[in-house]
């Protein structure tokens, strides 16, 4: 595999993870409830964002949070 397809699949997997985030994100959020402001918006984005990284346990993860994980991977280092 050359140099240019590893890259390109590195590419592929980044954007498969960031579409997967955005569908639990509009699944778990926004198709919820009916934003009445563009502010009431961001805060709910923002609230699912830090309950992503700081709350949810994923089993992809070792059943840790992404912050958890991080942190797993610093101490392991």
């Amino acid at each position: 595999m050359g140099y240019g397809e590893n890259k390109r699949s590195l590419v592929t997997k980044e954007q498969i993870r960031r579409e997967a985030f955005c569908g639990m994100l509009k699944s778990e959020t926004y198709y919820l409830k009916k934003f009445q402001t563009y502010e009431e918006l961001k805060e709910a984005i923002s609230d699912y964002i830090d309950y992503y990284n700081n709350h949810r346990y994923q089993k992809r993860l070792n059943r840790m949070t992404p912050i958890e994980y991080r942190n797993h991977l610093k101490d392991a280092a």
